[in-house]
Formats: C-alpha cells, sequence, structure tokens
C-alpha cells in the first residue's frame, strides 16, 4: 500500500469536521470545565440520536408497509429464509472443518 496515501487517510480521520471544530472551539473558549463538557455531550448525543431516530422511525414505517403488502406470503417467506439459514450454516460449518 502507498505510505502517501495512507497518511492522507490518516490525516482526513483526525481531521474534525466544521460543526465538531465550533463545538470544540466553543469549549476551549468558555473557560469552565463543565460547560465544555456539557457541549460535547450535547454534540456527541445528538450526532448520535437524531440520524438513529429518524432512521428507526423510517424503518419501522416501511416494515409495517411492507408487512401488510405481505399477508399471505409471510408464512412462506419465514420457511425460505429458516431453509436458507440452515443452509449458509451448514455451508460455513464444512469450509470450516
Amino acid at each position: 500500500m502507498p505510505t502517501g496515501l495512507y497518511l492522507a487517510g490518516v490525516s482526513m480521520a483526525l481531521t474534525p469536521c466544521a460543526p465538531m471544530s465550533i463545538v470544540l472551539f466553543s469549549a476551549a473558549t468558555s473557560g469552565s470545565p463543565c460547560w465544555g463538557l456539557s457541549l460535547g455531550l450535547g454534540f456527541g448525543l445528538g450526532a448520535v440520536l437524531a440520524p438513529s431516530l429518524v432512521y428507526g422511525l423510517g424503518f419501522a414505517y416501511f416494515a409495517g408497509q411492507l408487512r401488510a403488502h405481505l399477508g399471505k406470503w409471510q408464512s412462506r417467506l419465514e420457511i425460505l429464509s429458516a431453509v436458507l439459514f440452515i443452509v449458509l450454516g451448514l455451508n460455513h460449518i464444512l469450509k470450516a472443518g
């Protein structure tokens, strides 16, 4: 692997995004460790919880719609999924042994 590309990737990973830079700057200039901690925790929780909530609600809605439209096929799909799961597991066991 070329060293230059590796170092470029590492430097990109260590560079914070613009909103994170603003939070870090605000925390550093606040003068209070507790206020800086609350800014960091608030940003972190917002960055994790907001997308999780949006994707979770969207997925729940999509799953409900899918379940409503697949009523008569549900039992067949469950059996097919179980058989596929068993076949893949046996294939994995036989390759490992």
